[in-house]
């Protein structure tokens, strides 16, 4: 059960997308559409803002990248197994982001996000990723 202070979220969109994109995006985001994000809106006390910028996103592998250029970059990759052509993941877990959908096992190897006052540096942390899907 989540009982502390209510987060404050950024939502960044590729600066590529049509109105109609945004717009349906803005919905989800705020939790209109159902979903993941309603639920998460409950835990959301101020949205401090969407904004429009480049977007880069990529997968190699174990490897994944994010970078909003003057706001963000992140890049993650998973470890090692005994078996490395596989995830290493955490199987049945009590609490995940992504029901249905076991996390792998990941360190961080750059993250940097400065924006709206905030700046953080969590490279060299652990962190998860996940195969999801979305739907209201």
């Amino acid at each position: 059960m989540f009982t502390g202070p209510k987060m404050k979220a950024a939502f960044y969109l590729d600066q590529r997308a049509q109105q109609e994109q945004v717009d349906a995006l803005s919905k989800i985001f705020s939790g209109q559409s159902g979903g993941f994000f309603a639920t998460a809106a409950n835990f959301i006390g101020e949205n401090i803002g969407i904004k429009s910028s480049q977007i880069e996103f990529g997968i190699q592998g174990k490897r994944r990248w994010l970078t909003i250029p003057e706001y963000l970059e992140l890049e993650i990759e998973g470890i090692k197994g005994s078996d490395t052509s596989q995830d290493s993941l955490v199987t049945n877990p009590a609490f995940t982001v992504a029901l249905g959908f076991d996390p792998a096992i990941a360190r961080s190897m750059k993250h940097h996000y400065r924006d709206h006052g905030f700046e953080l540096d969590s490279s060299g942390k652990n962190c998860f990723y996940s195969k999801f899907k979305y739907g209201p």
